[in-house]
């Protein structure tokens, strides 16, 4: 198998590098799409602008991100890491990258999203009953809003 990959110190840097490079760009989509939905959405209306809603038509927007509403979450989550009073480039390392879990940033109360990232609860055994999140992110404990594995009030 003289064409695998080497394993070794270079690969695991280049994969850190990208997946780092990853999460940076997932916070920092989100953080222009809160720029554009507050200079270009009626909170009214609950609508777009219309020399915003022909942008996004004319440059294929839908193409990457989908409909509006994919965009506007992209906008809730950037809204969200906003509110984070502790928020650092260090932090942020540690943020998820995936559209649902940066989506439910945008739905936690101040207190949450505050507890999620000042708190570091751990549990001392595997098999112990009182839960707490082994997510790499939430720090909260989990349990209340259990909506998918591996991300924001997991139930892993």
């Amino acid at each position: 198998m003289a064409n695998r990959v080497t394993l070794d110190q270079q690969l695991a840097n280049e994969l850190a590098e990208l997946l780092l490079g990853t999460k940076r760009s997932a916070v920092e989509l989100a953080r222009r799409a809160a720029t554009l939905k507050a200079d270009f959405f009626d909170e009214e209306s609950k609508r777009y602008e219309a020399v915003f809603k022909d942008f996004w038509r004319d440059q294929g927007m839908d193409r990457r991100f989908g409909t509006l509403a994919n965009f506007t979450k992209y906008a809730n989550a950037g809204q969200a890491i906003a509110r984070i009073p502790t928020s650092t480039p260090e932090a942020e390392s540690s943020y998820p990258t995936s559209l649902l879990a940066l989506y439910e940033l945008s739905m936690l109360t101040p207190e949450e999203l505050a507890l999620c990232v000042e708190n570091t609860y751990t549990r001392s055994e595997v098999t112990d009953d009182r839960w707490s999140c082994p997510s790499m992110w939430c720090k909260f404990g989990c349990g209340q809003r259990a909506a998918f594995s591996g991300g924001l009030w997991c139930n892993l």
